[in-house]
């Protein structure tokens, strides 16, 4: 088929130009666009993973449990990490004479 009847959206780079978020803006930050393609790229195996859980008990009761615990590591990084962000803020300003 000729390229000039390919629309863009059809192809595996539709989103390469354009990344937006979940209310329909444009992200133009690096940073967000890196993120979501971290969360893309989880999705996609998750939903794998999901899949193949789902079709016993024991796999999806297996997925459940590992998830719970997974996600409160999770958590308990993130907070780490806004701790961590928090305090450089503070020690920023304090360095400025600005507390």
């Amino acid at each position: 088929m000729p390229s000039q009847y390919i629309l863009q959206r059809w192809t595996k780079n539709a989103k390469v130009g354009r990344v937006l978020d979940k209310s329909g803006r444009e992200l133009n930050d690096i940073f967000d666009k890196l993120l979501m393609s971290r969360h893309s790229g989880l999705s996609q195996l998750f939903s794998i993973v999901a899949d193949d859980a789902s079709l016993t008990k024991e796999g999806t009761n297996l997925l459940r449990n590992w998830l719970d615990e997974v996600h409160s590591k999770i958590k308990k990084i993130n907070v780490d990490k806004d701790i961590e962000q928090a305090t450089r803020i503070v020690d920023a300003w304090n360095k400025l004479g600005a507390f």
